[in-house]
């Protein structure tokens, strides 16, 4: 919508955040790892499940909002069920007065009017079908925990050879142009995206790292191999 290359974009916040990460192995910067305290570390993997699990939720809280499940809905009254547009008190009873109106043709009637043109010429709504919205919020819920059931009987298949990797697209090439696509002020506006990528990775390597690593998982090193 900005006129933004996005794919360039995208190459410039990796090559930025390749580039801070490469910076922390220099500085050696996982010995700040030794600061982090427990506290940190259950915030820190609390924050990150809270994010996932609050964003899936409110996005379902807002289709509902938005698609209210039709819990009304009878089969047998299905013939009932119609939505019209009739004039209202303060309408414009004179179909004639619409020829000055460009969005409407020379024979319309007030049953060929839609929704917004029914409001605009204060016109009114009538039937029981005029409330209706599709079941988007149900089909949702449906998707929502599907999905969630799908994963969690999956999990074991993320490292199987059932699933290989595939190229995406066909009509795009594997090598992404980094000039021209942009302006050259994105260039250094990619640094600031690249900085909180880069503090999500380091926290969540080094985080996760450490939380693997606690004593009551009582992890053990292996043993060398045996000479021949």
């Amino acid at each position: 919508d900005n006129g933004f290359d996005y794919l360039e974009f995208r190459l410039w916040i990796g090559l930025w955040s390749g580039l801070f990460c490469l910076v922390l192995v220099a500085t050696d910067a996982s010995f700040l790892v030794q600061y982090f305290t427990r506290f940190t570390e259950e915030g820190f993997s609390a924050l990150i499940s809270f994010i996932f699990i609050y964003d899936a939720f409110k996005k379902m809280i807002k289709l509902a909002h938005h698609n209210p499940i039709n819990s009304e809905f009878d089969h047998n009254l299905i013939t009932h069920y119609d939505c019209r547009c009739v004039p209202g008190n303060l309408s414009l009873l004179d179909t004639s007065a619409w020829t000055n109106s460009t969005d409407l043709p020379e024979n319309a009637t007030w049953a060929s009017l839609t929704i917004q043109q029914c409001e605009k010429f204060g016109g009114q709504l009538v039937g029981k079908a005029c409330n209706y919205v599709p079941d988007i919020t149900l089909m949702s819920f449906i998707l929502f925990f599907g999905t969630y059931t799908c994963s969690m009987a999956l999990k074991k298949f993320k490292t199987s050879r059932f699933f290989p990797t595939t190229p995406t697209s066909p009509q795009r090439g594997w090598f992404i142009p980094p000039f021209g696509g942009n302006p050259w002020w994105v260039y250094l506006a990619a640094a600031l995206p690249a900085l909180l990528v880069t503090i999500l990775i380091f926290m969540d390597q080094q985080i996760t790292a450490v939380i693997v690593n606690r004593k009551e998982h009582k992890l053990k090193v292996g043993s060398p191999p045996e000479s021949c």
